[in-house]
């Protein structure tokens, strides 16, 4: 136990467990009546919900363990995405609300550790840490869905760069680039894309490959105690380093980037 966890543990009371729990428990349970009563808007079915935050809840650790040792966060938004597009094809809300239930969760929980992180070295009282995160989160689901209403109802032609002034600034790029995620693996799928119906199926092989890279640098290692260096390669980071690769660029334009898929605002109900 390192000091800033022994002056925490002696000088302030831990947060129960069961505080975090009935945060999840109430959560999940709106977000199933919110299916099951609404499902013709979010089209995401009960046992939909539940498959995400199980995702969530696997891949919270694992990922989370990367980002303490490597400072890099793979996503979860593409996988999300294709589980949601191959099991529930053609409903483009669905797979929005699936990614953000199942991805969106994933780095809420980091970023909620990462801020637990920041007060064991500012010796800020778990307690006090945890009801600001929880009041915070309130208020800015209340001012976002309030905002986001009003800027709706008020802003004529809101995000139709169609109808929109050329010099407009309410062209909404990042909700876009949301939407074009929905179209591209909730309605086209990837069955068209990655499965017998698309050109790539040969791709799904890198998902093996990328579980069983780790597992051979943990064989080496252990065949090659010597070697140290080899212990060093951490294969997480260096396929998730793809992901800063620049993008592609439209032929005879100055930027935008083709097939993006970056998480933005989301239409489901928060979580």
């Amino acid at each position: 136990m390192d000091i800033h966890t022994r002056i925490m543990k002696k000088n302030y009371k831990e947060v129960p467990m069961w505080w975090f729990l009935v945060i999840l428990v109430i959560n999940i349970a709106l977000i199933v009546v919110i299916s099951v009563y609404y499902n013709a808007t979010v089209q995401l079915p009960w046992w939909g919900v539940l498959l995400a935050c199980a995702i969530a809840v696997v891949f919270t650790p694992l990922i989370g363990v990367i980002v303490a040792t490597t400072n890099q966060a793979p996503g979860l938004n593409v996988i999300t995405e294709y589980v949601i597009g191959y099991i529930y094809p053609e409903r483009p809300v669905a797979n929005m609300c699936f990614k953000v239930y199942g991805y969106i969760s994933m780095t809420q929980a980091l970023t909620f550790i990462q801020d637990f992180k920041l007060g064991l070295y500012m010796k800020i009282p778990p307690r006090s840490m945890y009801m600001a995160q929880v009041l915070g989160t309130l208020v800015a689901v209340i001012v976002y869905t309030g905002t986001a209403w009003w800027l709706m109802a008020e802003i004529p032609h809101l995000c139709d760069k169609s109808l929109l002034p050329p010099d407009s600034e309410w062209t909404c790029p990042m909700d876009r680039v949301f939407f074009d995620a929905s179209v591209i693996w909730g309605l086209v799928g990837p069955s068209r894309m990655f499965g017998d119906l698309g050109e790539y199926s040969n791709i799904n092989w890198f998902f093996l490959l990328g579980a069983i890279a780790p597992f051979l640098v943990w064989l080496a290692s252990k065949a090659f105690p010597a070697q140290k260096w080899i212990s060093n390669i951490h294969f997480p980071v260096i396929l998730g380093a793809t992901a800063m690769m620049p993008p592609a660029i439209r032929a005879g334009s100055g930027g935008g980037t083709i097939g993006a898929t970056a998480p933005g605002p989301n239409p489901c109900p928060p979580v």
